[in-house]
């Protein structure tokens, strides 16, 4: 950080230095984890297109506006999509009110591994 002006002694710059380390710590606690880190944070907030038809995803992936009942055509799967849609718009709606903006996200994949421990 380069020295400001205003800041004349070293003690000034310490505790400027310790009031900014302590904001962010705040902020850092305010935001949380991050959940496209942690897909799992999102509980039922999250449409899974794993069996989704190969035509609606191809819509999907061409950009172009596609309905849910593009993407899930089974009976029971189209319930759990639709209710957990709703659930992101619910989610989305809440962050607007709260924060001015409603990021959401289309992830494509989830991976996991684990390391294995280098052999003795």
């Amino acid at each position: 950080m380069t020295k400001a002006p205003w800041l004349a002694c070293p003690e000034d710059a310490a505790a400027v230095e310790k009031a900014l380390a302590g904001w962010r710590r705040s902020l850092v606690q305010l935001g949380g984890a991050s959940t496209l880190a942690d897909i799992t944070l999102l509980g039922d907030a999250v449409i899974d297109l794993t069996a989704a038809h190969p035509s609606g995803i191809a819509q999907l992936y061409a950009g172009r506006t596609t309905r849910l009942s593009n993407l899930v055509r089974e009976g029971s799967a189209q319930l759990a999509a639709r209710r957990a849609a709703r659930t992101v718009r619910a989610r989305a709606d809440e962050m607007a009110q709260r924060y001015g903006l409603a990021p959401t996200y289309l992830a494509i994949g989830v991976a996991t591994w684990t390391e294995l421990p280098e052999p003795a």
